[in-house]
């Protein structure tokens, strides 16, 4: 009886294959995972920058046309607790409060340092006077 070890030699390979297929197949969960991780922190970044620009929308709406800021950059406090650990938070403000009617766009990011993304949430506004001389603040267009 002949033994050329034809069926030890198809038994490897056929091992072989399934563990590529099993291996492949394992490392495509693994992205899948990591991919669902980044697409859950993108929204939750998305969420707190739509937050803080209603929140730097209702300070700046507070304050007379003349404190609107012309061009600021700044680092912002997160009073509600909206940016998890690691991450930060930008607002910019720009705008020529001169006289009345004026444009301007006030903008908030959010960054996550950990995973690299960031995400933002802006306004444009225009800030004019009514009928009675009261300053009003009207949003034009949010943006993302």
């Amino acid at each position: 009886m002949k033994r050329n070890g034809f069926l030890t030699l198809y038994m490897l390979w056929l091992g072989a294959v399934v563990l590529a297929i099993s291996l492949s197949a394992s490392s495509l969960a693994n992205a899948y995972i990591r991919s669902a991780r980044q697409y859950c922190t993108a929204v939750q970044l998305e969420y707190a920058a739509e937050s803080m620009v209603l929140v730097g929308w209702d300070e700046m709406a507070r304050r007379p046309w003349q404190d609107v800021p012309a061009r600021k950059n700044w680092e912002a406090d997160d009073p509600y607790g909206i940016v998890f650990p690691g991450q930060r938070l930008e607002m910019q403000c720009v705008s020529s409060p001169y006289q009345l009617p004026f444009n301007g766009f006030l903008r908030a990011s959010v960054i996550s340092d950990s995973l690299q993304l960031r995400r933002t949430c802006g306004i444009q506004f225009t800030v004019q006077a009514d009928e009675e001389g009261h300053t009003q603040y009207v949003i034009r267009q949010v943006t993302y």
